[in-house]
């Protein structure tokens, strides 16, 4: 298997077990990082296969999985005025730029925001935990009181939470087991 293939792979598989996309989803991000040497079809098989996988894994899934608990955090946040969302691009710099579409008109509702973005999504499909980003919507700037308000939220949903409480952190969570299924 060449490198090439064993990338697209892994991206089918974190694509369909993130919970975040259906197999049309899925097959559209597969025609961007397609490459000629790579075959189209086994690929689309792979896409078909790990939907297969994941729909039997759900059966013994919990009733409430660590996802759901994390939306509920997300779900209290936003009520709290902090704009909370998931999956936002792929890169911190698109969380960011998520952030600003998603206040675009709102923004008297909130006075902050928090994240996640794909690529700390990866990590925690892969059992390394999840990073949230957390900040101020006027400013820009991260703010202790608001990832307070973060921290105690993922707490609250019975996370394990690292976070130093300074403004220079990220807050983790640990030991999130990513158990989504798609809605």
């Amino acid at each position: 298997m060449s490198d090439a293939e064993t990338h697209i792979l892994w991206r089918i598989r974190t694509w369909v077990w993130s919970g975040f996309y259906d197999r049309e989803d899925v097959l559209l991000m597969l025609d961007d990082v397609l490459e000629p040497s790579v075959d189209a079809d086994q690929m689309r098989a792979a896409v078909r296969k790990e939907f297969r996988e994941k729909l039997v894994a759900e059966r013994g899934w919990p009733a409430v999985t660590d996802p759901d608990r994390l939306s509920s955090a997300f779900d209290e946040l936003d009520a709290q005025g902090i704009c909370a969302l998931q999956n936002a691009g792929v890169t911190q710099s698109d969380g960011y730029n998520d952030v600003l579409h998603a206040i675009t008109g709102k923004e008297a509702k909130y006075r902050g925001y928090c994240f996640f973005h794909e690529q700390d999504l990866e990590r925690a499909i892969a059992g390394q935990g999840l990073y949230i980003a957390f900040g101020l919507i006027d400013t820009g700037s991260r703010d202790v009181e608001l990832g307070k308000s973060v921290h105690r939220a993922l707490v609250n949903q019975g996370f394990v939470v690292d976070w130093d409480e300074t403004a220079k952190t990220r807050i983790l969570v640990r030991n999130i087991e990513w158990l989504r299924r798609r809605n």
